[in-house]
């Protein structure tokens, strides 16, 4: 192979197939899993991504951009996606990619994919991680759904003044109803899963090395609490989480596509 290449592969998931966007350097350094984020987020990132993973070409690193079950152009739709079934997709691009020839090594995870690595991590789905790189990384499920949900009471005001609260959202997909948010039909499947899903207590060493990227409003603005929290829970020099700040716009929940770089 002469150049950088990119492929399309399609892998046989637990429920159904998965799309994978591969991008080969000429030369192998390293294998990179991007774990995306949730829902609309994943569409105001997928730009600022896109020009992530070919900068990680350039410094020979091939990178893996699955689409997870009910997800882009992998099989399903997003309401029959649920929590443990994302977390086998994983399990499954990164086999894929060990039979090729090609462990993965690092893990960049964006948004809510933090909590999803963890979790893949933790249940043996990912080894051998040598490096994670933590983008705005979100681990509280359960505040992430609600502020998800809050993208339908406020298309609804705007629309016809109709009063449609978060409660009352979660109180029909709690008696198992699905809802459409942003154009995703949110299974209660999901959405349950998603409530129980929590910050661990101390980020595991089996994530490898820690960096992590926090965007935030001014140079003179505080890590939120809970990050701080958990960025400290390593400890200890040779353990410590390397963090970056920037200072921009939210560029996962902006009107426009942003890009923070």
């Amino acid at each position: 192979m002469t150049s950088n290449a990119t492929e399309g592969h399609y892998l046989r998931g637990p429920k159904g197939r998965i799309f994978l966007l591969v991008r080969r350097p000429k030369h192998v350094v390293g294998v990179v899993l991007v774990i995306q984020p949730f829902a609309e987020e994943m569409n105001k990132c997928r730009a600022m991504v896109t020009k992530v993973a070919l900068r990680l070409v350039e410094s020979g690193y091939l990178v893996l951009l699955p689409d997870l079950y009910g997800t882009g152009d992998s099989g399903g739709d997003f309401v029959e996606a649920d929590w443990s079934c994302w977390i086998d997709d994983l399990a499954t691009v990164c086999a894929w990619s060990a039979n090729a020839g090609n462990t993965v090594t690092g893990i960049l995870a964006i948004r809510l994919g933090a909590a999803l690595a963890t979790a893949a991590v933790v249940a043996g789905k990912i080894p051998g991680i040598e490096r994670t790189v933590f983008w705005q990384p979100v681990f509280d499920g359960n505040r992430h759904l609600s502020q998800f949900l809050r993208l339908r009471t406020a298309a609804a005001m705007m629309a016809d003044n109709r009063a449609e609260s978060v409660a009352d959202l979660r109180g029909r997909l709690k008696n198992g109803e699905a809802i459409e948010v942003a154009g995703y039909r949110l299974g209660a499947a999901l959405a349950t899963d998603l409530d129980f899903v929590v910050s661990p207590s101390v980020l595991p060493d089996n994530l490898g090395s820690i960096h992590w990227i926090e965007v935030l409003r001014g140079v003179d603005s505080p890590m939120p609490a809970p990050s701080q929290k958990l960025i400290e829970s390593r400890g200890g020099a040779t353990r410590a989480v390397d963090v970056k700040k920037f200072t921009g716009e939210s560029y996962w929940a902006s009107t426009e596509i942003l890009e923070n770089m």
